[in-house]
């Protein structure tokens, strides 16, 4: 027995070194589950956000909220697109900010966190930054991406690809008319020489829908030179002054509000559906 004593120490020893490791590696791998699940937006809730600034590879896009309300606060305080804006915010504060690839700062360049990342700064009311995301390249899988958080080494890989969620080809809000739908009393387009005219009965609506809801596919950020015939025109009866939209071809078709100082760009489709409503109306 005696002689097996100093075996059975250090196997004793040994055990006890094995469970040690295992209780470190379990709570690091705790800490490293805790970490993962961490969204990319940590400790900070929906209503301490007031302002997302975006650098992107076309310019920089800051949106603001005033009144309750996404604004573009360096265009005039144009609506933003509240949808985009949503989404982009839910995806913040809900994607986990994954698993650490590299701590290594000479790899921000191959996962693109560079400075020819994208980069997402959040704000509070005050203007105070919250957080700042640099977005990087996406995963071999087109359904995840590479990313920073504010000036830390850790490249992150998050299971989202973050591209497509801040590559908008605007962030404004691109419906024509800025009234309530029930308003409109009337409308009228004109195609070339030809005019068609639409009434909003008491019994039924009998205007068209796709021009009473009228979104642009985009919008500039100036006021179009109208030339003096143009291929098209639609009046709004909203029971005072008209509203009157003039569209025309010039390298895209673009079109002006009488009242706006915007230039609304539109698709090939849309004006075949004005070209369409105006040859099916009843005369």
């Amino acid at each position: 027995m005696k002689r097996n004593l100093p075996f059975i120490l250090v196997l004793l020893s040994l055990l006890m070194l094995y469970a040690w490791l295992r209780q470190a590696d379990q709570r690091q791998q705790e800490k490293d589950f805790s970490d993962f699940q961490e969204p990319l937006l940590v400790g900070i809730d929906e209503a301490d956000i007031a302002e997302i600034s975006l650098e992107l590879p076309q310019g920089r896009e800051t949106i603001r909220l005033v009144d309750g309300k996404w604004r573009l606060p360096f265009h005039d305080n144009h609506l933003a697109n509240d949808l985009y804006v949503q989404l982009l915010v839910d995806t913040l504060l809900t994607t986990p900010r994954g698993s650490i690839i590299s701590e290594n700062v000479n790899s921000h360049k191959k996962y693109g966190v560079d400075a020819q990342a994208r980069v997402i700064i959040v704000k509070d009311k005050n203007s105070v930054e919250l957080s700042r995301i640099y977005v990087g390249k996406p995963g071999l899988d087109h359904r995840s991406t590479y990313v920073r958080l504010r000036d830390k080494p850790e490249v992150r890989f998050v299971t989202i690809d973050l591209i497509p969620i801040t590559s908008r080809s605007t962030w404004a809000d691109t419906y024509v008319w800025r009234m309530v739908p029930s308003s409109i009393q009337g409308i009228s387009i004109r195609a070339g020489n030809e005019w068609r005219h639409w009434k909003r009965d008491q019994d039924s609506i009998s205007l068209p829908n796709n021009i009473v809801e009228l979104k642009a596919a985009n919008i500039l950020w100036q006021k179009c030179a109208v030339p003096a015939e143009p291929q098209f025109e639609v009046l709004v009866d909203v029971g005072a002054q008209p509203m009157q939209l003039s569209i025309w071809r010039d390298d895209l078709w673009k079109g002006s509000r009488s009242d706006a100082s915007i230039c609304f760009l539109f698709s090939d489709g849309f004006v075949e559906i004005l070209q369409t409503l105006v040859e099916e109306a009843d005369p």
